[in-house]
């Protein structure tokens, strides 16, 4: 297991600069972190296919998720629950990547978070998760 990618070195990011210029802020303390890429079928049915339906591939649309506990004192650079309840409040579109430190995986588009909980049970900590939805390409390299 020696080149398996590990999911302590992932970092998801936002945007919270410009598109100009660019200011990545990583959201802290996160259980999960996910990338979820889809492409709709297209059915064709003609007579050049005696009959039968084909299925095409057609357009594409992508997601990522994360869940994580609550920190109310993030460090320099670092962006707390209430900075994502935030993007989501605003309605910020903005640019989100996870990314590892060599960026041999990355992920990068930009998006807006479409959901947003915050959630605890007795004798637990502060949760939250969220949902970005994507608005557009996804890159597997940096775009700046």
């Amino acid at each position: 297991m020696a080149n398996e990618i590990s999911s302590e070195v992932l970092i998801l990011e936002a945007n919270t600069g410009t598109d100009l210029s660019p200011t990545w802020t990583k959201l802290v303390c996160l259980t999960e972190k996910s990338f979820n890429g889809d492409t709709n079928s297209v059915s064709i049915v003609t007579d050049c296919n005696d009959g039968f339906e084909s299925t095409l591939p057609g357009k594409k649309t992508w997601n990522m998720s994360f869940s994580g506990y609550a920190n109310s004192d993030p460090g320099a650079g670092e962006g707390s629950y209430e900075e994502t309840y935030d993007l989501w409040d605003n309605r910020t579109v903005t640019d989100f990547r996870v990314r590892n430190s060599d960026n041999s995986y990355y992920r990068e588009g930009k998006g807006f978070i479409s959901n947003v909980s915050e959630t605890t049970s007795a004798g637990d900590y502060l949760q939250f998760s969220g949902t970005i939805t994507g608005n557009g390409a996804v890159y597997t390299t940096p775009q700046s």
